[in-house]
């Protein structure tokens, strides 16, 4: 029995929504000083070291994700979870702090 597909909106709005309280996570955290896991972890650590924003660190932290995620999943997968990296890292950015 396979799971029914989401809709092209239904995926825009879930990655518009995931993007969105990601990088406002991310903003509080790091007005404050702290950090969190994962690739967004370390990127908030490098951004600390380096001076560098956290967003184009972020994003190309994931590039090698991307093309893992690409030659593993394929290009459905690659093309949303492309947009919902670039959109944290804009939002991240656009962001006040």
């Amino acid at each position: 029995m396979s799971q029914p597909q989401h809709t092209l909106i239904e995926d825009a709005q879930g990655i518009a929504f995931g993007a969105t309280m990601a990088a406002f996570g991310i903003v509080i955290l790091t007005c404050l000083g702290l950090v969190t896991g994962q690739t967004a972890g370390l990127a908030v650590l490098w951004s600390y070291m380096t001076g560098f924003g956290f967003g184009p660190i972020f994003f190309l932290l994931n590039v090698p994700f991307q093309i893992l995620g690409y030659r593993r999943r394929g290009l459905a997968f690659t093309v949303k979870t492309f947009i919902s990296v670039a959109l944290l890292s804009v939002m991240s950015i656009l962001m006040p702090g």
